[in-house]
């Protein structure tokens, strides 16, 4: 999963689209984690924000552990977050949408794609 890091701060679509817009954007971020490794450990977790860091836990998808416990399922897991199934150069602001509607309930879909 390739994320972006948006110097430290969490943005709604309009803004995301503004910076993309303007190529306020750094550089591309890829998380990635085995499956037996330890989800509670800062290597193995994408640490975007104070607030946002991505990881999962063994046989789970992705979540947000600064906020929640693990992933909720159609509760809005990672919960902060906005996902786009394409680059973030080619998305705009309705591209965005939480992570369960834009993997439409199949994770393993997102295998080996860029999604912002």
């Amino acid at each position: 999963v390739r994320l972006r890091r948006v110097n430290d701060l969490i943005i709604n679509a309009s803004l995301l689209f503004i910076f993309i817009a303007n190529g306020l954007l750094a550089d591309t971020v890829v998380f990635t984690k085995a499956d037996s490794a330890d989800w509670t450990l800062e290597e193995n977790q994408d640490r975007i924000t104070d607030n946002v860091w991505i990881t999962r836990k063994h046989t789970q998808s992705l979540f947000n552990i600064a906020q929640e416990d693990g992933y909720s399922g159609n509760s809005g897991s990672p919960v902060g977050t906005l996902w786009a199934d394409t680059t973030t150069t080619a998305a705009d602001s309705a591209s965005y949408t939480s992570f369960v509607a834009m993997h439409g309930g199949s994770t393993q879909s997102l295998i080996g794609d860029t999604v912002s």
